[in-house]
Protein backbone atom coordinates (compact mmCIF):
# COMPACT_ATOMS: atom_id res chain seq x y z
CA UNK A 1 0.00 0.00 0.00
CA UNK A 2 1.54 3.30 -1.06
CA UNK A 3 1.47 6.04 1.55
CA UNK A 4 0.39 9.46 0.32
CA UNK A 5 -0.28 12.60 2.29
CA UNK A 6 -2.78 14.88 0.62
CA UNK A 7 -2.05 18.13 2.43
CA UNK A 8 -0.13 21.21 1.46
CA UNK A 9 1.53 21.52 4.85
CA UNK A 10 4.55 19.43 5.76
CA UNK A 11 3.94 16.50 8.10
CA UNK A 12 6.46 16.25 10.94
CA UNK A 13 8.97 13.44 10.35
CA UNK A 14 7.97 11.63 13.54
CA UNK A 15 4.30 11.64 12.51
CA UNK A 16 5.13 10.10 9.13
CA UNK A 17 7.25 7.46 10.89
CA UNK A 18 4.36 6.60 13.24
CA UNK A 19 1.95 6.28 10.33
CA UNK A 20 4.34 3.98 8.44
CA UNK A 21 4.78 1.81 11.54
CA UNK A 22 1.00 1.60 12.01
CA UNK A 23 0.60 0.59 8.35
CA UNK A 24 3.23 -2.15 8.79
CA UNK A 25 1.12 -3.47 11.69
CA UNK A 26 -1.99 -3.39 9.49
CA UNK A 27 -0.10 -5.30 6.79
CA UNK A 28 1.10 -7.88 9.33
CA UNK A 29 -2.47 -8.45 10.49
CA UNK A 30 -3.71 -8.78 6.91
CA UNK A 31 -1.02 -11.40 6.22
CA UNK A 32 -1.98 -13.40 9.34
CA UNK A 33 -5.71 -12.61 9.58
CA UNK A 34 -7.01 -16.10 8.82
CA UNK A 35 -4.95 -17.76 11.55
CA UNK A 36 -5.51 -15.05 14.18
CA UNK A 37 -9.21 -14.62 13.39
CA UNK A 38 -9.96 -18.33 13.67
CA UNK A 39 -8.41 -18.54 17.12
CA UNK A 40 -9.61 -15.30 18.76
CA UNK A 41 -13.24 -14.79 17.78
CA UNK A 42 -15.06 -12.27 19.95
CA UNK A 43 -11.80 -10.66 21.10
CA UNK A 44 -9.80 -7.54 20.34
CA UNK A 45 -6.36 -8.04 18.83
CA UNK A 46 -3.60 -5.43 18.93
CA UNK A 47 -0.60 -5.82 16.63
CA UNK A 48 2.79 -4.19 17.18
CA UNK A 49 6.05 -5.10 15.45
CA UNK A 50 4.90 -8.56 14.34
CA UNK A 51 3.55 -9.51 17.76
CA UNK A 52 -0.10 -9.59 18.74
CA UNK A 53 -1.93 -9.12 22.03
CA UNK A 54 -5.45 -10.36 22.75
CA UNK A 55 -7.98 -8.89 25.20
CA UNK A 56 -11.68 -8.50 25.87
CA UNK A 57 -11.75 -4.75 25.21
CA UNK A 58 -10.12 -2.40 22.74
CA UNK A 59 -8.50 -0.37 25.52
CA UNK A 60 -7.11 -3.46 27.23
CA UNK A 61 -5.60 -4.76 23.96
CA UNK A 62 -4.11 -1.34 23.22
CA UNK A 63 -2.71 -1.02 26.75
CA UNK A 64 -1.16 -4.51 26.59
CA UNK A 65 0.57 -3.67 23.33
CA UNK A 66 1.82 -0.33 24.66
CA UNK A 67 3.10 -2.00 27.85
CA UNK A 68 5.38 -4.21 25.73
CA UNK A 69 6.14 -1.57 23.08
CA UNK A 70 5.81 1.86 24.75
CA UNK A 71 6.71 3.78 21.60
CA UNK A 72 4.86 1.45 19.20
CA UNK A 73 1.77 2.31 17.18
CA UNK A 74 -0.66 -0.58 17.81
CA UNK A 75 -3.22 -1.57 15.24
CA UNK A 76 -6.31 -2.79 17.12
CA UNK A 77 -9.16 -4.73 15.54
CA UNK A 78 -12.20 -6.64 16.81
CA UNK A 79 -12.57 -10.21 15.57
CA UNK A 80 -16.29 -10.89 15.14
CA UNK A 81 -17.81 -14.10 16.48
CA UNK A 82 -19.05 -15.04 13.02
CA UNK A 83 -18.52 -13.85 9.48
CA UNK A 84 -20.77 -11.02 8.44
CA UNK A 85 -22.14 -10.58 4.99
CA UNK A 86 -21.50 -7.17 3.52
CA UNK A 87 -23.94 -5.57 1.12
CA UNK A 88 -22.61 -2.83 -1.08
CA UNK A 89 -25.04 -0.53 -2.88
CA UNK A 90 -24.76 2.57 -4.97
Amino acid sequence: MALQFLRDEKLPADAATRVREWLRNVDWFNDHAAKVSAQYKGKYVAVVDGEFFVADSRKEAHDLARAHYPTGQPFVIYIPLRKRKMVYAR
